[in-house]
C-alpha cells in the first residue's frame, strides 16, 4: 500500500499549526503511523483507530478505537488541543470477553483542511511513539470530492469463515485513490460466522481496516446489502 499522501494534499487547504489546532500536511498519514508495539492484555494501547463524520462532515470527524484493557483518560490530540474520548465497553454473550472501546468527537475544525491528530492514553504502551495519522474535513457547500464503495470485505484471516487473503488487499485499494471517504455496505465482519471467536473477528476487522480509516472516514452500514 502506498503511504503517499502528498499528491492529494496539494489539492486541499493545508495549514500549519496553530492555538486552533491546526497541523501541516506533513504530518505523518496512515501508512506512516509510529510502528505499534505487541499490546499486553490489560493495557490502553490504542489500537484499530478508524474515522467517521460528525453531525458537519465539514466541521466535525470522530476518532475511535479500542484497546486491549480499559484505557486511563483515553485523548486525542489535534494540535495544542486535547479532546478527551468516551469509553464503551461491551461484553461477548457467548465468550464473556469484554472489549474496550472510545469516542472522541473532534469539532471546530475548517472545512476543506487537513489536520493532524494523535491518540494516546495515560497508560498506552506505545505512549513513546504515539499511533498519529492526518485527516481531511469535507468541503463546504457545493464541491467536487470522490468517494469509494464496497461491501462483503470480512478480514484477512482465511482461517475464519468467509474472510479471505485479498482483505488487505482492498483496503490498500481504497487509498489508490485517495477518497473523501469510503462506504462499507454491509456483511462487515462475517462474525456471526464465528460464533466462538466473534471478537477476535472484530478485532481482525478492525485491524485490518485502519490502514485506510486512520486517514479517512469510513461510513459502516450493518447487515446484508443483498
Amino acid at each position: 500500500m502506498s503511504d503517499d499522501v502528498g499528491s492529494g494534499l496539494s489539492r486541499r487547504q493545508v495549514l500549519a499549526a496553530s492555538g486552533s489546532g491546526l497541523l501541516a500536511a506533513a504530518a505523518a498519514g496512515p501508512g506512516r503511523c509510529a510502528a505499534r508495539g505487541r499490546p499486553g492484555p490489560a493495557d490502553g494501547t490504542p489500537e484499530q483507530i478508524h474515522l467517521t463524520w460528525g453531525e458537519d462532515p465539514a466541521r466535525c470527524v470522530v476518532v475511535s478505537w479500542a484497546s486491549p484493557g480499559r484505557a486511563v483518560a483515553p485523548r486525542v490530540r489535534v494540535g495544542q488541543r486535547v479532546i478527551p474520548a468516551v469509553g464503551r465497553a461491551y461484553t461477548d454473550g457467548l465468550s464473556g470477553e469484554v472489549t474496550w472501546t472510545y469516542h472522541a468527537r473532534v469539532t471546530g475544525l475548517r472545512p476543506g483542511a487537513s489536520y493532524g491528530y494523535a491518540v494516546t492514553a495515560d497508560n498506552d504502551g506505545n505512549a513513546a511513539e504515539e499511533f498519529s495519522a492526518t485527516f481531511t474535513t469535507a468541503p463546504e457547500g457545493r464541491a467536487a470530492f470522490r468517494f469509494t464503495s464496497f461491501g462483503d470485505l470480512a478480514t484477512p484471516n482465511a482461517r475464519w469463515l468467509n474472510s479471505y487473503g485479498q482483505a488487505a488487499c482492498a483496503v490498500a485499494a481504497v487509498e489508490t485513490f485517495q477518497p473523501l471517504f469510503h462506504l462499507l455496505n454491509g456483511d462487515l465482519a462475517y462474525a456471526g460466522l464465528n460464533p466462538a471467536a466473534q471478537p477476535r473477528v472484530w478485532r481482525g476487522i478492525g485491524h485490518n481496516v485502519q490502514a485506510s480509516a486512520a486517514g479517512r472516514p469510513w461510513v459502516s452500514v450493518p447487515g446484508d446489502p443483498q
